[in-house]
């Protein structure tokens, strides 16, 4: 080997790679999100479905009217209007609104399985 010294003063400085930016995200990422967004808003409609069921309204108001000391005649009120309010949800005002007296009873006893 000679001991001749080297000419360094041709190289150039060494370039460190860009670091990577958050934004733009990735595909993988922009998929995760789209799944998270997709169960939310299912979870959402679920719950919204689940809540305005006839029953759950039903035990919902129920429990209320029980909760109120106003006595047993406007409990008995209370009850009367929370069933004809669940059978206008499940079967539709056009249905049951116009019932009253016998036909109601008949609708009551024949239509309705909660008795």
């Amino acid at each position: 080997m000679t001991d001749t010294p080297i000419d360094l003063s041709e190289l150039r400085d060494i370039h460190l790679p860009i670091k990577p930016d958050f934004w733009p995200l990735a595909t993988g990422w922009w998929i995760t999100l789209g799944a998270v967004l997709a169960a939310v808003i299912t979870l959402f409609i679920l719950f919204k479905i689940w809540h305005n069921l006839p029953v759950v309204y039903a035990v919902r108001k129920l429990k209320k009217i029980s909760n109120d000391k106003n006595g047993v005649l406007e409990y008995l009120k209370g009850v009367s209007a929370l069933l004809k309010r669940v059978a206008i949800k499940a079967y539709g005002r056009p249905t049951v609104a116009p019932l009253s007296d016998q036909k109601w009873q008949v609708f009551y006893y024949k239509v309705l399985p909660i008795h």
